[in-house]
């Protein structure tokens, strides 16, 4: 029963720590955006000209890679604590390792992806 509880414990702080992560970077997202609207405002400039002229969002890319080396990480986990016996009590340094490695290596495809998509130049349709 205490097993249990310490599960449910520590889904529940990985999932309001996945929210609170969610909503940082949106905030982020937002408040830079608004603030670089001011200062063109301020500058005088039209501030249409700050619109993407794309019809894709980079943005929702990028996040789309780094949630799929998320899952693919948590995956992998499970695999090994399948294969290996151990449960997530008895051996949670799975997680700890294989995490970051998949998040690491999504970032690295993000990367690589950007320079592609930002290297050509762009065909409004």
């Amino acid at each position: 029963m205490q097993t249990r509880m310490h599960l449910l414990i520590v889904w529940l702080i990985a999932f309001v720590a996945l929210l609170a992560v969610v909503y940082g970077i949106t905030y982020h997202y937002l408040t830079t955006r608004h603030k670089e609207r001011m200062a063109l405002l301020e500058a005088g400039l039209d501030p249409g000209s700050f619109q993407n002229t794309t019809r894709s969002n980079p943005f929702l890319l990028m996040l789309g890679i780094v949630l799929i080396g998320i899952s693919l990480g948590i995956g992998v986990s499970f695999l090994i604590e399948l294969i290996s016996g151990y449960s997530f009590a008895r051996l949670p340094q799975i997680y700890l390792m294989v995490l970051p490695f998949f998040t690491g290596l999504s970032l690295i495809v993000c990367y690589r992806v950007g320079n592609r998509l930002y290297a050509r130049p762009s065909h409004p349709l």
